[in-house]
């Protein structure tokens, strides 16, 4: 793309004194003229440093890497050989690239210039950077670096967001489109942030982090009661806050005067007696202990319990196909490591049943933990 002057007394304004004009497509969750400003676009992240903001900030999602199937892509800006399109980097692409189509139409300082009616000021600073005659929405696209884009270049860059091509999506799931929130404004993000159970799973958690504290162990079900507690209409959204401000700080955790952060203060006496940490017990119990329990352990696996083996370590319950043995701890979590992060779907657990990006990605890192642990031993 083009690139405007860096000194262009319009935009050096602009971004010293932001003022967005009205715009029907941001009206309802934030402050978006407080957000552009510090999350920039421009010709080559194309709005996915915004798109990694809100999934952190509302999603709590950092977009850690994850083994996902994702094929590589040609975006129109980075070209097939580049960095956002290597599969090994689509595992946060896939994530992060439709997020970003929800500001697929705003350029310069947050400003919507591809579908909003532009003022006689903005169109004379475009003017003033471009060098550019502009009459009107839909013909120019500023970034925040004054790279610009026009005509055929500024289509191809917005269809990257629309199908067949593309998606402007919040992505749950790659095998199963349905479980996707898709959209194509503003508005229809803030619709996503206002309904989303995942929004609310991270607002509970913030609220734990914050008063507790981010390294301290709580158990997963509990987080999920908070989050429920705040699944409520606008006009109980209020309420509902304080009480779940109030059942933090009367828990358990919040009352010991220097908890342990391995120690799950609010955990229940039968599940304390599992041997497993009190929130992967619930990821476990939520994603995987329908196949393997003590009940029903499939594959020999039985993930309701960790047991005390001869050598000392803990392990769940595996046993060997052939010869019906107890599996050493090394070879039990290599095998869940395997089974979490592999590439093939017929061999990724759960089997046909979709797991929360997040979740995968912590059991990922806790059954990694311990594999290193195993090794060492």
């Amino acid at each position: 793309p083009e690139r405007g002057p860096r000194d262009s007394e319009w935009y050096l304004n602009l971004v010293e004194h932001p003022s967005l004009p009205p715009d029907s497509s941001r009206t309802r969750v934030t402050d978006w003229s407080g957000f552009f400003i510090p999350n920039k676009n421009s010709s080559t992240n194309a709005n996915r440093r915004r798109a990694a903001a809100i999934l952190k900030t509302f999603f709590c999602d950092d977009l850690s890497p994850l083994n996902v199937v994702a094929p590589a892509v040609d975006d129109g800006i980075h070209g097939s050989n580049r960095h956002a399109s290597d599969p090994s980097c689509q595992a946060c692409h896939y994530r992060l690239d439709p997020m970003a189509g929800f500001f697929k139409n705003h350029g310069i300082a947050g400003i919507n210039l591809i579908t909003e009616a532009l003022s006689p000021e903005i169109k004379k600073g475009l003017e003033e950077i471009t060098g550019q005659t502009v009459g009107g929405p839909g013909e120019i696209l500023v970034f925040d670096d004054l790279a610009f884009i026009a005509g055929a270049e500024l289509q191809d860059y917005l269809s990257q967001w629309r199908k067949p091509r593309g998606q402007t999506a919040y992505i749950r799931s790659l095998s199963d489109p349905q479980l996707n929130l898709e959209g194509d404004t503003l508005a229809d993000l803030e619709t996503i942030i206002q309904t989303a159970p995942e929004v609310k799973r991270c607002l509970a958690q913030r609220m734990v982090e914050y008063y507790i504290g981010p390294d301290q162990s709580v158990p997963g079900e509990w987080k999920d009661d908070l989050a429920n507690r705040l699944n409520v209409s606008n006009s109980e959204s209020a309420k509902a806050y304080v009480d779940v401000v109030r059942e933090i700080v009367l828990s358990k955790t919040f009352l010991v005067p220097d908890p342990e952060p391995g120690v799950c203060y609010e955990e229940s006496d039968s599940a304390s007696k599992t041997g497993i940490p009190c929130e992967i017990s619930h990821l476990l119990q939520r994603n995987c202990v329908q196949c393997h329990s003590a009940n029903a352990a499939s594959g020999g696996l039985a993930l309701d319990r960790m047991g005390s083996l001869s050598d000392g370590s803990s392990n769940f319950y595996h046993t060997s196909g052939a010869t019906n043995c107890q599996q050493t701890r090394v070879e039990t979590f290599d095998a869940l490591l395997q089974s979490l992060t592999t590439s093939d779907e017929d061999k990724r657990m759960p089997l046909m049943k979709h797991m929360d990006p997040l979740d995968r990605e912590k059991l990922i890192r806790w059954v990694t933990e311990e594999s290193a642990k195993s090794t060492r031993q």
